[in-house]
């Protein structure tokens, strides 16, 4: 059997023109030949049609090899199917066994052993579910005022492993004072002038953080760092202020599902009742300053508005470079709860959607296989059941 039999045909073809293009220059060079005082004209041209015949042999080989070279890798493709047909078996195999998912080292456990003893490597995530405990930097130069907002956020903001749950799946917040933008922190919440700090909130953005600005928004706040609150917040001076009653701009939100996820998160946390907030309600109290939305229309959107139409919060994802989530939203506590829910849910939206269980360096990625599920432990009533599919996404790889 040939080796190469998808190449086979091109060959006799080049073979079989080979002999046919011989026979014919020796033809014409026999009739060169005899044509007396031209004998010697006739060697050059028979030299140069030998030439000529190696550069289209030439041509032709190399056409062949480059169709063989091209020819897919059927070790590889199968190698690819393998992985995502063992993948896909064993996320089906954990949601039938009735494993709990929100036990982040039972799910891991059960991985692990899947692939005990072989040369795969693995990661899990789970898209639309928020980390178990969210980190939080609470950005502070030491004043009173900001000492006592640090103070009060830590308190406000469930930790882990308490009762804020979604899907059934926990989480929670840590809440550390600090004096400078760090990468350690998954959100850093500030309620301080930003002057001078334009690279630092860029480069914090650009590698994936979020960033929540609670500050009633003033003239000076414009003139100081004007730039990093249109670049990054999406937010710019205007000429008048906003008044009345502030409620969520629906119409705004419901545009793009990615932002409608912070009223969701509102309308789902409890306000000690055990009851769902209603997301058409309005805060009887909140400031709107004077800001308006960024002049690109492509960046950001209102969350809050008030009753005159000026904003009083507004989300922007991809901040820097495609990356980061920002919120600035203006600082009113003269509604406590709402205020309370309001704040845990600009944090929740920033931290990101997703929950790293495994994780693993795949360097060249094979296979990634994913399902959706709502999690079988999410049987609580009420307000902690919150409805959306949760994706786990299974990325598998070779060793070696």
């Amino acid at each position: 059997m040939p080796i190469f039999p998808a190449a086979e045909p091109a060959i006799v073809a080049c073979v079989t023109y080979r002999n046919a293009f011989s026979s014919f220059l020796l033809r014409l060079n026999k009739g060169v030949a005899g044509q007396g005082s031209s004998h010697r004209r006739g060697r050059k041209k028979k030299g140069l049609f030998h030439i000529v015949e190696i550069v289209i042999i030439t041509m032709v080989m190399f056409v062949v090899i480059f169709q063989m070279s091209s020819m897919p890798n059927p070790e590889a493709d199968w190698g690819k199917s393998r992985l995502t047909v063992q993948g896909r078996d064993i996320l089906y195999s954990i949601i039938d066994s009735g494993a709990d998912w929100s036990d982040e080292n039972e799910i891991a456990g059960l991985v692990d052993d899947a692939f005990n003893g072989t040369n795969v490597k693995y990661s899990l995530v789970l898209s639309g579910a928020p980390e178990a405990s969210i980190s939080v930097g609470c950005l502070c130069d030491g004043s009173p005022d900001c000492h006592s907002f640090c103070d009060w956020l830590s308190g406000e903001l469930p930790p882990p492993g308490g009762s804020l749950k979604f899907n059934g799946l926990p989480t929670g917040f840590t809440v550390t004072e600090t004096s400078s933008i760090n990468n350690l922190f998954g959100v850093m919440v500030d309620t301080q002038p930003l002057t001078g700090m334009d690279r630092e909130v860029a480069n914090y953005l650009s590698s994936g953080g979020g960033f929540v600005l609670v500050r009633n928004l003033s003239s000076q706040d414009f003139t100081d760092y004007g730039t990093t609150l249109s670049e990054y917040f999406a937010v710019s001076s205007s000429a008048g202020s906003g008044s009345g009653s502030v409620r969520f701009d629906l119409d705004c939100i419901t545009e793009d599902p990615e932002y409608y996820q912070i009223p969701r998160y509102f309308s789902h946390i409890s306000n000690g009742t055990g009851d769902r907030y209603n997301i058409t309600n309005t805060f009887s109290s909140f400031s709107g300053d004077s800001a308006q939305k960024g002049p690109d229309p492509s960046c950001g959107v209102t969350i809050l508005r008030t009753a005159n139409g000026y904003p009083a919060c507004i989300a922007r994802e991809g901040a820097s470079g495609g990356m980061g989530k920002t919120v600035w939203v203006s600082n009113d506590m003269s509604v406590q709860d709402d205020w309370s829910i309001l704040l845990t849910s600009l944090v929740l939206w920033s931290s990101g959607h997703e929950r790293q269980i495994l994780s693993s360096d795949m360097g060249v990625e094979k296979a990634a296989v994913s399902i959706y599920m709502i999690p079988r432990n999410n049987t609580q009533s009420g307000y902690n059941h919150m409805f959306q599919p949760i994706e786990a996404i299974l990325t598998l790889g070779y060793i070696y």
